[in-house]
Protein backbone atom coordinates (compact mmCIF):
# COMPACT_ATOMS: atom_id res chain seq x y z
CA UNK A 1 0.00 0.00 0.00
CA UNK A 2 1.25 3.18 -0.89
CA UNK A 3 1.41 6.24 1.72
CA UNK A 4 -1.49 8.84 2.28
CA UNK A 5 0.69 11.95 1.59
CA UNK A 6 0.08 14.78 3.72
CA UNK A 7 -1.35 17.29 1.26
CA UNK A 8 -3.98 14.12 0.58
CA UNK A 9 -4.91 13.31 4.00
CA UNK A 10 -5.56 17.31 5.06
CA UNK A 11 -7.39 17.06 1.71
CA UNK A 12 -9.74 13.85 2.55
CA UNK A 13 -9.30 14.90 6.05
CA UNK A 14 -11.28 18.11 5.23
CA UNK A 15 -13.99 16.83 2.46
CA UNK A 16 -15.28 14.60 5.40
CA UNK A 17 -15.77 16.62 8.09
CA UNK A 18 -17.79 18.68 5.79
CA UNK A 19 -19.64 15.93 4.66
CA UNK A 20 -20.97 15.13 8.26
CA UNK A 21 -21.16 18.83 8.89
CA UNK A 22 -23.15 20.64 6.08
CA UNK A 23 -26.47 18.36 5.93
CA UNK A 24 -26.83 19.96 9.87
CA UNK A 25 -26.62 23.40 8.78
CA UNK A 26 -29.42 22.75 6.37
CA UNK A 27 -31.68 20.54 7.99
CA UNK A 28 -30.59 20.85 11.99
CA UNK A 29 -33.45 19.38 13.66
CA UNK A 30 -33.71 16.58 11.20
CA UNK A 31 -30.25 15.76 11.51
CA UNK A 32 -30.06 15.69 15.62
CA UNK A 33 -33.18 13.46 15.78
CA UNK A 34 -31.87 10.89 13.90
CA UNK A 35 -28.02 11.21 15.62
CA UNK A 36 -29.93 11.33 19.15
CA UNK A 37 -32.07 8.13 18.23
CA UNK A 38 -28.63 6.02 16.73
CA UNK A 39 -26.87 7.65 19.83
CA UNK A 40 -29.23 6.02 22.41
CA UNK A 41 -28.95 2.72 20.10
CA UNK A 42 -25.42 2.21 20.76
CA UNK A 43 -25.48 3.31 24.32
CA UNK A 44 -28.18 1.30 24.97
CA UNK A 45 -26.40 -1.78 23.17
CA UNK A 46 -22.98 -1.15 24.17
CA UNK A 47 -23.79 -0.44 27.74
CA UNK A 48 -21.74 -3.06 29.44
CA UNK A 49 -18.83 -2.39 27.11
CA UNK A 50 -18.66 1.15 27.61
CA UNK A 51 -18.71 0.21 31.70
CA UNK A 52 -16.19 -2.52 31.19
CA UNK A 53 -13.67 -0.26 29.17
CA UNK A 54 -13.60 2.25 31.79
CA UNK A 55 -12.61 -0.04 34.47
CA UNK A 56 -9.91 -2.25 32.56
CA UNK A 57 -8.50 1.27 31.36
CA UNK A 58 -7.94 3.09 35.24
CA UNK A 59 -6.37 -0.44 36.18
CA UNK A 60 -4.19 -0.32 33.55
CA UNK A 61 -2.74 2.69 33.68
CA UNK A 62 -2.17 1.68 37.27
CA UNK A 63 -0.41 -1.51 36.66
CA UNK A 64 1.47 -0.38 34.45
CA UNK A 65 2.79 2.81 36.35
CA UNK A 66 3.70 0.85 39.30
CA UNK A 67 5.26 -2.23 38.00
CA UNK A 68 8.87 -2.44 37.01
CA UNK A 69 7.89 -0.60 33.67
CA UNK A 70 6.98 1.90 35.03
CA UNK A 71 10.50 2.80 35.44
CA UNK A 72 10.84 3.37 31.62
CA UNK A 73 11.44 7.16 29.96
CA UNK A 74 9.41 8.25 27.60
CA UNK A 75 12.94 9.30 25.86
CA UNK A 76 16.33 9.13 26.01
CA UNK A 77 17.73 7.26 29.63
CA UNK A 78 18.91 10.60 31.09
CA UNK A 79 16.69 12.47 29.34
CA UNK A 80 15.15 15.31 31.76
CA UNK A 81 10.89 15.95 31.40
CA UNK A 82 10.18 18.60 28.39
CA UNK A 83 8.16 21.10 30.80
CA UNK A 84 8.23 21.79 34.82
CA UNK A 85 5.39 19.97 36.70
CA UNK A 86 3.55 22.94 37.34
CA UNK A 87 3.09 24.01 33.78
CA UNK A 88 2.89 20.42 32.47
CA UNK A 89 -0.55 20.21 35.05
CA UNK A 90 -1.54 23.27 33.70
CA UNK A 91 -1.33 21.91 30.43
CA UNK A 92 -3.20 18.91 30.98
CA UNK A 93 -6.20 20.61 32.66
CA UNK A 94 -6.48 23.58 29.74
CA UNK A 95 -6.42 20.90 26.54
CA UNK A 96 -8.47 18.69 28.81
CA UNK A 97 -10.93 19.53 31.18
CA UNK A 98 -10.84 22.78 32.19
CA UNK A 99 -13.76 24.75 30.35
CA UNK A 100 -16.03 21.87 31.54
CA UNK A 101 -15.33 22.25 34.83
CA UNK A 102 -16.25 25.35 35.24
CA UNK A 103 -19.48 24.60 33.48
CA UNK A 104 -20.19 22.08 35.83
CA UNK A 105 -19.01 23.35 39.36
CA UNK A 106 -22.40 24.17 40.31
CA UNK A 107 -24.87 22.58 37.98
CA UNK A 108 -24.14 18.88 38.22
CA UNK A 109 -23.78 18.42 41.84
CA UNK A 110 -26.72 20.34 42.37
CA UNK A 111 -28.35 17.62 39.71
CA UNK A 112 -27.57 14.97 41.21
CA UNK A 113 -28.54 16.73 44.82
CA UNK A 114 -31.94 16.92 43.61
CA UNK A 115 -32.25 13.61 41.12
CA UNK A 116 -30.38 11.43 44.04
CA UNK A 117 -28.66 8.85 41.42
CA UNK A 118 -28.86 6.37 43.76
CA UNK A 119 -33.28 6.13 44.45
CA UNK A 120 -32.56 4.62 48.05
CA UNK A 121 -30.88 7.80 49.19
CA UNK A 122 -32.90 10.49 50.49
CA UNK A 123 -31.75 11.74 53.96
CA UNK A 124 -29.95 15.18 53.53
CA UNK A 125 -26.41 14.35 54.21
CA UNK A 126 -26.71 11.04 52.21
CA UNK A 127 -28.12 12.85 49.66
CA UNK A 128 -24.93 15.23 49.50
CA UNK A 129 -21.89 13.05 49.90
CA UNK A 130 -23.69 10.67 47.09
CA UNK A 131 -24.04 14.40 44.95
CA UNK A 132 -19.71 14.52 45.50
CA UNK A 133 -19.08 11.23 45.09
CA UNK A 134 -20.73 10.91 41.26
CA UNK A 135 -19.67 14.33 40.11
CA UNK A 136 -15.94 12.74 41.28
CA UNK A 137 -16.68 9.66 39.66
CA UNK A 138 -17.73 11.22 36.28
CA UNK A 139 -14.57 14.10 36.47
CA UNK A 140 -11.99 11.38 38.55
CA UNK A 141 -9.90 8.27 37.52
CA UNK A 142 -11.93 7.01 34.98
CA UNK A 143 -12.16 10.61 32.86
CA UNK A 144 -8.36 10.60 33.11
CA UNK A 145 -7.57 7.11 32.49
CA UNK A 146 -8.75 7.37 29.19
CA UNK A 147 -6.82 10.44 28.20
CA UNK A 148 -4.11 8.67 29.62
CA UNK A 149 -4.18 5.27 28.35
CA UNK A 150 -3.85 6.73 25.03
CA UNK A 151 -1.13 9.43 25.80
CA UNK A 152 0.58 6.53 26.90
CA UNK A 153 0.76 4.85 23.75
CA UNK A 154 1.18 7.80 21.66
CA UNK A 155 4.32 9.09 24.22
CA UNK A 156 5.95 5.53 23.85
CA UNK A 157 5.61 5.53 20.02
CA UNK A 158 6.90 9.05 19.67
CA UNK A 159 9.80 9.45 22.00
CA UNK A 160 10.73 5.46 22.22
CA UNK A 161 10.39 4.21 18.97
CA UNK A 162 10.73 7.87 17.69
CA UNK A 163 7.76 6.71 15.43
CA UNK A 164 4.54 8.91 14.26
CA UNK A 165 1.66 8.81 16.85
CA UNK A 166 -0.85 7.60 14.59
CA UNK A 167 -3.47 4.88 15.29
CA UNK A 168 -2.61 2.87 11.86
CA UNK A 169 1.33 2.99 13.12
CA UNK A 170 0.40 2.39 16.97
CA UNK A 171 -1.62 -1.00 15.97
CA UNK A 172 0.69 -2.52 14.84
CA UNK A 173 2.62 -1.09 11.84
CA UNK A 174 2.81 -2.65 8.30
CA UNK A 175 -0.50 -5.00 9.31
CA UNK A 176 -2.51 -2.31 10.15
CA UNK A 177 -1.61 0.29 7.65
CA UNK A 178 -2.42 -2.30 4.87
CA UNK A 179 -5.89 -2.44 6.97
CA UNK A 180 -6.26 1.33 6.84
CA UNK A 181 -5.50 1.40 3.13
CA UNK A 182 -8.33 4.52 3.21
CA UNK A 183 -6.55 5.91 6.43
CA UNK A 184 -9.91 5.61 7.58
CA UNK A 185 -8.22 4.99 11.75
CA UNK A 186 -6.35 8.35 11.54
CA UNK A 187 -9.59 10.09 10.16
CA UNK A 188 -11.58 8.51 12.79
CA UNK A 189 -9.17 10.19 15.50
CA UNK A 190 -9.29 13.52 13.22
CA UNK A 191 -13.40 13.64 13.11
CA UNK A 192 -13.89 12.85 16.56
CA UNK A 193 -11.48 15.95 17.38
CA UNK A 194 -13.40 18.09 14.85
CA UNK A 195 -17.14 17.15 16.39
CA UNK A 196 -15.91 17.27 19.90
CA UNK A 197 -14.31 21.09 19.41
CA UNK A 198 -16.99 22.36 17.37
CA UNK A 199 -19.62 20.81 20.04
CA UNK A 200 -18.14 22.23 22.97
CA UNK A 201 -16.81 25.43 21.31
CA UNK A 202 -20.11 26.51 20.41
CA UNK A 203 -22.03 24.99 23.62
CA UNK A 204 -19.06 27.10 25.63
CA UNK A 205 -19.34 30.65 23.85
CA UNK A 206 -23.44 30.19 24.35
CA UNK A 207 -22.47 29.87 28.21
CA UNK A 208 -20.03 32.95 27.83
CA UNK A 209 -22.71 34.61 26.56
CA UNK A 210 -25.42 33.90 29.00
CA UNK A 211 -22.67 35.43 31.17
CA UNK A 212 -22.06 38.64 29.70
CA UNK A 213 -25.75 38.80 29.78
CA UNK A 214 -26.24 38.36 33.65
CA UNK A 215 -23.09 40.96 33.90
CA UNK A 216 -24.85 43.39 31.67
CA UNK A 217 -28.23 42.76 32.57
CA UNK A 218 -29.60 42.50 29.00
CA UNK A 219 -30.18 39.68 26.83
CA UNK A 220 -27.90 39.41 24.00
CA UNK A 221 -28.48 38.27 20.52
CA UNK A 222 -27.05 35.24 19.16
CA UNK A 223 -24.89 37.35 16.78
CA UNK A 224 -22.93 37.66 20.47
CA UNK A 225 -22.10 34.17 20.48
CA UNK A 226 -21.04 34.11 16.73
CA UNK A 227 -18.31 36.56 17.60
CA UNK A 228 -17.24 34.67 20.69
CA UNK A 229 -16.66 32.23 18.93
CA UNK A 230 -15.23 33.58 16.12
CA UNK A 231 -12.99 35.27 18.60
CA UNK A 232 -11.38 32.64 20.77
CA UNK A 233 -10.85 30.75 17.39
CA UNK A 234 -8.83 33.98 16.49
CA UNK A 235 -6.99 33.48 19.59
CA UNK A 236 -6.57 29.89 19.48
CA UNK A 237 -5.27 29.84 15.83
CA UNK A 238 -2.27 32.67 16.79
CA UNK A 239 -1.39 30.54 20.65
CA UNK A 240 -1.03 27.52 17.86
CA UNK A 241 1.10 29.14 15.27
CA UNK A 242 3.21 30.06 18.20
CA UNK A 243 3.39 26.84 19.43
CA UNK A 244 3.92 24.67 22.54
CA UNK A 245 7.10 26.07 24.47
CA UNK A 246 5.29 30.35 23.49
CA UNK A 247 1.70 30.60 22.79
CA UNK A 248 -0.04 26.91 24.58
CA UNK A 249 2.10 27.31 27.58
CA UNK A 250 1.37 30.87 28.29
CA UNK A 251 -2.01 30.78 27.89
CA UNK A 252 -2.23 27.74 30.16
CA UNK A 253 -0.30 29.03 33.03
CA UNK A 254 -3.22 32.03 32.92
CA UNK A 255 -5.44 29.48 33.25
CA UNK A 256 -4.57 27.47 35.78
CA UNK A 257 -3.59 30.80 37.81
CA UNK A 258 -6.86 32.06 37.47
CA UNK A 259 -8.84 28.67 38.06
CA UNK A 260 -6.71 28.99 41.81
CA UNK A 261 -7.83 32.21 42.25
CA UNK A 262 -11.21 31.11 42.00
CA UNK A 263 -11.04 27.96 44.07
CA UNK A 264 -8.93 29.68 46.92
CA UNK A 265 -12.11 32.70 46.94
CA UNK A 266 -15.09 30.16 47.46
CA UNK A 267 -12.89 27.72 49.83
CA UNK A 268 -12.88 30.28 52.04
CA UNK A 269 -16.60 30.93 51.76
CA UNK A 270 -17.02 27.61 53.29
CA UNK A 271 -17.47 26.41 57.08
CA UNK A 272 -14.01 24.24 57.26
CA UNK A 273 -16.03 21.61 59.19
CA UNK A 274 -18.56 21.01 56.78
CA UNK A 275 -16.32 21.59 53.60
CA UNK A 276 -14.12 19.05 55.00
CA UNK A 277 -16.64 16.40 56.19
CA UNK A 278 -18.10 16.53 52.92
CA UNK A 279 -14.67 16.39 51.19
CA UNK A 280 -13.65 13.27 53.59
CA UNK A 281 -16.72 11.29 53.39
CA UNK A 282 -17.69 11.59 49.37
CA UNK A 283 -13.74 11.15 48.64
CA UNK A 284 -14.16 8.08 51.15
CA UNK A 285 -17.31 6.02 49.56
CA UNK A 286 -15.64 7.11 45.72
CA UNK A 287 -12.59 5.06 46.71
CA UNK A 288 -14.36 2.09 48.51
CA UNK A 289 -17.35 1.76 45.68
CA UNK A 290 -15.06 2.39 42.58
CA UNK A 291 -15.63 -1.07 41.04
CA UNK A 292 -19.39 -1.16 41.95
CA UNK A 293 -20.13 2.21 40.80
CA UNK A 294 -17.62 1.27 37.33
CA UNK A 295 -19.66 -1.59 36.51
CA UNK A 296 -23.32 -0.32 38.40
CA UNK A 297 -23.49 -3.01 40.79
CA UNK A 298 -26.02 -3.51 43.79
CA UNK A 299 -27.27 0.22 44.62
CA UNK A 300 -25.31 1.88 41.89
CA UNK A 301 -27.40 -0.50 38.84
CA UNK A 302 -30.67 0.41 40.51
CA UNK A 303 -31.38 3.77 38.07
CA UNK A 304 -30.30 2.19 35.05
CA UNK A 305 -31.90 5.60 33.40
CA UNK A 306 -29.09 7.80 34.88
CA UNK A 307 -26.36 5.36 34.57
CA UNK A 308 -27.15 5.35 30.10
CA UNK A 309 -27.98 9.24 30.46
CA UNK A 310 -24.73 10.32 32.89
CA UNK A 311 -22.02 7.85 32.90
CA UNK A 312 -22.46 5.71 29.67
CA UNK A 313 -22.18 9.26 27.86
CA UNK A 314 -19.39 10.89 29.55
CA UNK A 315 -17.06 7.62 29.49
CA UNK A 316 -18.24 8.15 25.27
CA UNK A 317 -17.49 11.50 25.39
CA UNK A 318 -14.15 10.72 26.95
CA UNK A 319 -13.18 7.82 24.75
CA UNK A 320 -13.99 10.34 21.88
CA UNK A 321 -12.13 13.20 22.94
CA UNK A 322 -8.96 10.50 24.17
CA UNK A 323 -6.89 10.48 20.45
CA UNK A 324 -6.80 14.05 20.84
CA UNK A 325 -6.31 15.21 24.27
CA UNK A 326 -3.96 12.17 24.60
CA UNK A 327 -1.77 12.59 21.80
CA UNK A 328 -1.60 16.23 22.67
CA UNK A 329 -0.29 14.91 26.75
CA UNK A 330 1.73 12.82 25.09
CA UNK A 331 3.15 15.85 22.84
CA UNK A 332 4.25 18.15 26.15
CA UNK A 333 5.39 14.65 28.13
CA UNK A 334 8.70 14.08 26.60
CA UNK A 335 11.33 12.96 29.14
CA UNK A 336 8.68 11.68 32.34
CA UNK A 337 8.90 8.06 32.85
CA UNK A 338 5.43 5.91 33.01
CA UNK A 339 5.48 6.36 36.64
CA UNK A 340 5.68 9.74 36.63
CA UNK A 341 3.34 10.05 33.96
CA UNK A 342 1.02 8.00 35.59
CA UNK A 343 1.27 9.73 39.25
CA UNK A 344 0.53 13.15 36.75
CA UNK A 345 -2.05 12.59 34.36
CA UNK A 346 -4.43 9.88 35.89
CA UNK A 347 -3.88 10.93 40.28
CA UNK A 348 -2.89 14.62 40.90
CA UNK A 349 -5.25 15.99 38.23
CA UNK A 350 -8.44 14.08 39.64
CA UNK A 351 -7.25 14.98 43.17
CA UNK A 352 -7.63 18.25 41.84
CA UNK A 353 -11.46 18.09 40.59
CA UNK A 354 -12.37 16.24 43.63
CA UNK A 355 -11.39 19.06 45.82
CA UNK A 356 -13.12 21.80 43.28
CA UNK A 357 -16.65 19.93 43.53
CA UNK A 358 -16.63 19.77 47.17
CA UNK A 359 -15.96 23.59 47.29
CA UNK A 360 -18.74 24.50 44.75
CA UNK A 361 -20.78 21.86 45.74
CA UNK A 362 -20.59 22.32 49.60
CA UNK A 363 -21.73 25.71 48.73
CA UNK A 364 -24.51 25.06 46.22
CA UNK A 365 -26.23 22.65 48.75
CA UNK A 366 -26.84 25.60 50.75
CA UNK A 367 -28.20 27.76 48.67
CA UNK A 368 -30.59 25.02 47.00
CA UNK A 369 -32.10 24.67 50.37
CA UNK A 370 -33.71 27.96 50.05
CA UNK A 371 -34.97 27.87 46.71
CA UNK A 372 -38.04 27.82 45.77
CA UNK A 373 -38.60 24.73 43.28
CA UNK A 374 -38.41 26.85 40.10
CA UNK A 375 -35.24 28.40 41.61
CA UNK A 376 -34.13 25.01 42.07
CA UNK A 377 -33.99 23.98 38.59
CA UNK A 378 -32.65 27.05 36.99
CA UNK A 379 -29.74 25.90 39.45
CA UNK A 380 -29.47 22.77 36.86
CA UNK A 381 -28.90 25.20 34.12
CA UNK A 382 -25.57 24.46 32.16
CA UNK A 383 -25.64 27.80 31.15
CA UNK A 384 -27.48 29.70 34.09
CA UNK A 385 -26.15 27.60 37.35
CA UNK A 386 -22.74 29.10 37.87
CA UNK A 387 -23.88 32.90 37.29
CA UNK A 388 -27.03 32.42 39.66
CA UNK A 389 -24.67 30.86 42.07
CA UNK A 390 -22.62 33.93 41.75
CA UNK A 391 -25.60 36.28 42.80
CA UNK A 392 -25.37 34.82 46.49
CA UNK A 393 -21.83 36.34 47.10
CA UNK A 394 -20.41 40.01 47.51
CA UNK A 395 -17.73 40.20 45.29
CA UNK A 396 -19.94 38.76 42.52
CA UNK A 397 -18.64 41.28 40.24
CA UNK A 398 -14.92 40.48 40.59
CA UNK A 399 -16.33 36.21 39.77
CA UNK A 400 -18.58 36.85 37.20
CA UNK A 401 -15.79 38.62 34.38
CA UNK A 402 -13.25 36.25 35.97
CA UNK A 403 -15.23 33.26 35.01
CA UNK A 404 -16.37 34.60 31.66
CA UNK A 405 -11.99 35.18 31.19
CA UNK A 406 -11.28 31.51 32.14
CA UNK A 407 -14.31 30.37 30.16
CA UNK A 408 -12.85 31.88 27.54
CA UNK A 409 -9.31 31.41 27.76
CA UNK A 410 -9.75 27.49 28.95
CA UNK A 411 -11.55 27.14 25.31
CA UNK A 412 -8.50 29.11 23.84
CA UNK A 413 -6.41 26.16 24.92
CA UNK A 414 -8.62 23.94 23.99
CA UNK A 415 -8.90 24.51 20.00
CA UNK A 416 -5.24 25.90 20.28
CA UNK A 417 -4.34 22.24 21.06
CA UNK A 418 -7.05 20.77 18.70
CA UNK A 419 -4.88 22.70 16.10
CA UNK A 420 -1.88 21.56 16.69
CA UNK A 421 -2.68 17.88 17.48
CA UNK A 422 -4.88 17.61 14.15
CA UNK A 423 -2.56 19.35 12.31
CA UNK A 424 -0.16 16.90 13.67
CA UNK A 425 -2.49 14.28 12.57
CA UNK A 426 -3.31 15.12 9.19
CA UNK A 427 0.83 15.77 8.22
CA UNK A 428 1.13 12.31 8.88
CA UNK A 429 2.04 12.43 12.71
CA UNK A 430 5.10 15.07 12.48
CA UNK A 431 5.89 16.44 16.39
CA UNK A 432 6.02 19.70 14.22
CA UNK A 433 2.65 20.13 12.16
CA UNK A 434 3.56 22.48 9.02
CA UNK A 435 2.43 26.12 8.25
CA UNK A 436 -0.09 24.68 5.48
CA UNK A 437 -1.87 22.60 8.25
CA UNK A 438 -2.05 24.89 10.74
CA UNK A 439 -3.55 27.72 8.76
CA UNK A 440 -5.99 25.12 7.20
CA UNK A 441 -7.16 23.62 10.86
CA UNK A 442 -6.78 27.29 12.44
CA UNK A 443 -9.42 28.86 10.27
CA UNK A 444 -11.72 25.90 9.64
CA UNK A 445 -12.50 24.68 13.11
CA UNK A 446 -13.58 28.41 14.42
CA UNK A 447 -15.65 29.06 10.94
CA UNK A 448 -17.47 25.70 11.05
CA UNK A 449 -18.32 26.10 14.50
CA UNK A 450 -19.22 29.84 13.89
CA UNK A 451 -21.67 28.99 10.74
CA UNK A 452 -22.82 25.72 13.02
CA UNK A 453 -24.15 28.29 15.82
CA UNK A 454 -25.38 30.95 12.91
CA UNK A 455 -27.37 28.47 10.97
CA UNK A 456 -28.16 25.39 13.36
CA UNK A 457 -28.07 26.29 16.83
CA UNK A 458 -28.16 23.98 19.73
CA UNK A 459 -29.71 21.70 17.66
CA UNK A 460 -26.60 21.46 15.34
CA UNK A 461 -24.14 21.54 17.82
CA UNK A 462 -25.97 18.62 19.66
CA UNK A 463 -25.96 16.43 16.76
CA UNK A 464 -22.40 16.66 16.75
CA UNK A 465 -22.06 15.94 20.33
CA UNK A 466 -24.06 12.64 19.16
CA UNK A 467 -22.19 12.64 16.54
CA UNK A 468 -18.89 12.17 18.95
CA UNK A 469 -20.58 9.64 20.26
CA UNK A 470 -20.94 7.47 17.21
CA UNK A 471 -17.44 7.76 16.25
CA UNK A 472 -16.26 6.62 19.67
CA UNK A 473 -17.45 3.24 19.97
CA UNK A 474 -14.81 2.02 17.35
CA UNK A 475 -12.26 3.47 19.12
CA UNK A 476 -13.27 2.06 21.83
CA UNK A 477 -12.43 -1.26 20.26
CA UNK A 478 -8.91 0.27 18.54
CA UNK A 479 -7.85 1.47 22.21
CA UNK A 480 -7.86 -1.80 23.46
CA UNK A 481 -5.99 -3.41 20.69
CA UNK A 482 -3.95 -0.81 20.56
CA UNK A 483 -3.15 -1.79 24.68
CA UNK A 484 -2.38 -5.08 23.33
CA UNK A 485 0.34 -3.86 21.07
CA UNK A 486 2.06 -2.24 23.54
CA UNK A 487 1.74 -4.65 26.02
CA UNK A 488 4.08 -6.62 23.65
CA UNK A 489 6.13 -4.47 22.50
CA UNK A 490 7.02 -3.77 26.35
CA UNK A 491 7.42 -7.38 26.82
CA UNK A 492 9.71 -7.72 23.77
CA UNK A 493 11.54 -4.41 25.25
CA UNK A 494 12.15 -6.22 28.74
CA UNK A 495 13.61 -9.46 26.97
CA UNK A 496 16.31 -7.22 25.47
CA UNK A 497 17.17 -5.32 28.73
CA UNK A 498 17.63 -9.01 30.99
CA UNK A 499 19.91 -10.18 27.53
CA UNK A 500 22.11 -6.77 27.69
Amino acid sequence: MSEITSRSRLAGAVLICLFFVIPGMFWPEAVFEFTGKFTQQILSLFHGFYLWLGLLLVLFCLVLGFSPWGKIRLGGPEERPAFGFWTWLAMLYSAGMGAGLLQRAVQEPVFYYLNPPVPSVQDELGREILSLQYAHFHWGFTAWGFYASFALIAAYFLFRKKRAALPSVMLGGTEARRFNWLGWLDLLVILATVFGLVASVGLGSGQIAEGLSQWLGTDLPVWDTILVALSIGVVAFISAWSGLEKGIRFVSQINMSGAVILLLLFLFQNNAVELINRFGLSFWHYLRDFIPMSLALGEYGTNPQFTADWTIFYWAFWLAWAPFTGLFIARISRGRTLRSFVLGVLIVPALGTFLWFSVFGTLAFDQVAGLSEAGRQEMTDIFKATYLFYTQFPFENFVNPLTIFLLCTFLVTSLDSAIYVVSMMTGGGTQIPTRVHKITWGIGLPLITAVAVWVGGDALLRSMSNLLIIVALPFGIILLVMILFFIRMLVREEKIWKKN
